[in-house]
């Protein structure tokens, strides 16, 4: 069928549906004027509360799409978005028998962008492992990726690299990349947050001399070093001797970047604190040489994570044991300048509910608060839960969490990204079915989850997928993740599309009066305006499932 035949079709329909609804509003309004009562009884499976409160559709491929199957594993994607309803993703991969990093991109409609099975960010010829790749958009288009490399063989010397890939997910900074850092020892575990002004600044865990450091280097969108090239800026330069580990790193959207870390205190495992420190756009350090302590309290306070607020500081939670055996939920918060507008507490508690939280993660609700979420153990079975911190640092949900699955089986891993509107969407491993599939659940800004009690299946094929990301693009969902149904690891992804003018007008269907209460007179434009707006939303739909875009 052409695209014209389509068209005209399409609008004799809305003219017949609009035709139609506008008859029976003035039908409803007769009867209230007459003070007649009329019985509606409107049987919708959508307003049972196991079912979802809003429609939403994966739009891909059942259980996924493939992303990348070559021989052997592909494994750990990272992911984040495209800035046109796509995304690009990147991941460890052996089909050489080494692990190269290799990447693509993804658009909207599920087709993939870059050489067949993704392109090879290193063209090693030593068979070097390259590994843990981390990922982030420039917003213009591109993505720069951040890994590992190890150095001629040596397990012992891993140096820092960076790649940058275009919206045809082709290399663009040559086939070896841009060096980050080549000191001696070991430089690992990069994170990345694009700058702005479409570079990024990369930090990393330096042992050149001899115990862990962090490090701090700035890439522009031509590969170059605007503060110079001499792998890194020391971010804190404690005297003791003591390891800084597990960097963190967001950037404030006006060129800077502030890195949070894991602080040994006096050479002792079992005693950490959290730090932070505040890099400029032109790579002096802000806070002080060592940084500022977000918590420096007793016993353990590890794997930090953070997000900036929108206001040149910075949100950070992180696992804190001060007052249990077990692992509790805290946050922080610090401004621009280094104060600490929450009061310097030693941080807000987020959860303290009895056992383990872990596998904590964070993303911002573009409101300048933070949503948290973690796998909670209270029950005996490892749970979703997630709480929502405001910018005075209040919680907004249920006291120690909101559940977002607590399903048979047990849940781990739980990935965030937020929704633009306040809300989240999270990701996870589900073992409800005794094998590792992937569910997601969206919460609003007001706690409430919007799909499936226990979340929706994003993927349930044969076998195991684990490892899921998320993120937000122009308006999709987009989750990727590993997975073996072929009996070896490959890439696949998804896409979550939400219904536009359907929810609409379920909204004014469940607003209309029950059994024996009167129906009011609902202003005609606003029905024909809500009735026009979901039937467009639908047709549009549906055609675009045919491969045909009607506008």
């Amino acid at each position: 069928m052409n695209k014209k035949k389509c068209f005209a079709i399409t609008i004799s329909f809305l003219f017949l549906c609009s035709f139609s609804y506008i008859s029976l509003s003035s039908a409803i309004t007769i009867n209230n004027n007459e003070d007649e009562f009329t019985e509606v009884n409107i049987e919708l499976e959508i307003i049972n509360p196991n079912n979802p409160r809003t429609s939403q559709t994966t739009a891909w491929s059942a259980n996924g799409t493939i992303v990348c199957d070559a021989a052997n594993d592909q494994e750990y994607p990272q992911m984040c978005s495209d800035g046109a309803g796509g995304a690009f993703i990147v991941w460890e991969d052996n089909r050489h028998g080494d692990f190269d990093v290799f990447a693509l991109r993804i658009d909207s409609n599920g087709n993939l962008h870059g050489n067949a099975n993704g392109t090879n960010l290193y063209h090693d010829v030593y068979f070097d492992d390259q590994e843990n790749p981390q990922i982030c958009f420039d917003g213009n288009g591109n993505a720069i990726i951040v890994y590992e490399d190890e150095n001629a063989g040596d397990p012992y010397n891993h140096d820092i690299m960076a790649q940058k890939i275009n919206s045809n997910g082709l290399v663009q900074w040559g086939i070896y990349g841009k060096e980050i850092c080549g000191e001696s020892n070991m430089q690992i575990n990069p994170q990345i947050c694009c700058d702005g002004s479409e570079g990024a600044i990369i930090t990393w865990m330096d042992n050149r001399s001899g115990t862990w450091d962090i490090y701090a280097q700035k890439i522009d969108s031509n590969g170059a070093f605007p503060w110079g090239d001499d792998d890194g800026t020391l971010i804190d330069t404690d005297p003791v001797g003591d390891d800084q580990i597990n960097p963190q790193i967001c950037c404030d959207g006006n060129g800077n970047a502030i890195i949070t870390y894991e602080d040994e205190w006096a050479n002792r495992d079992y005693d950490h604190n959290i730090k932070a420190q505040k890099i400029n756009s032109n790579g002096v350090i802000q806070w002080g040489s060592t940084g500022k302590f977000i918590c420096d309290n007793n016993q353990q306070q590890n794997n930090p994570k953070i997000c900036c607020d929108g206001s040149g500081g910075a949100i950070i939670t992180w696992l804190d044991n001060r007052t249990d055996p077990d692992f509790d939920v805290y946050a922080q918060k610090i401004n621009s300048s280094g104060g600490f507008p929450w009061g310097v507490n030693d941080g807000t508690v987020i959860c303290n509910a009895t056992d383990i939280q872990e596998d904590l993660q964070l993303c911002c609700d573009r409101k300048g608060g933070a949503i948290m979420t973690w796998e909670d153990e209270r029950s005996d079975n490892g749970d979703i839960y997630a709480q929502k911190v405001n910018l005075l640092g209040e919680t907004m949900w249920d006291d120690n969490g909101t559940v977002i699955c607590n399903a048979t089986g047990g849940q781990y891993d739980p990935q965030p990204c937020c929704d633009g509107s306040g809300g989240a969407v999270i990701t996870w491993e589900d073992y409800r079915k005794w094998n590792y599939d992937i569910y997601a659940q969206k919460i609003n800004s007001n706690k409430k989850t919007m799909w499936n009690d226990n979340g929706i299946v994003i993927s349930e094929g044969t076998g195991s997928q684990t490892h899921q990301q998320v993120c937000y693009s122009s308006g999709n969902i987009i989750i990727t993740w590993d997975d073996d149904r072929s009996g070896e690891e490959d890439i696949y992804a998804q896409k979550i599309t939400e219904g536009g003018g359907l929810d609409l007008l379920l909204l004014f269907l469940l607003a209309m009066p029950t059994s024996r209460e009167p129906i009011p007179s609902y202003p005609p434009t606003l029905i024909i305006f809500t009735t026009l707006i979901s039937i467009i939303s639908i047709i549009t739909i549906f055609w675009k499932k045919k491969g045909i875009n009607l506008f």
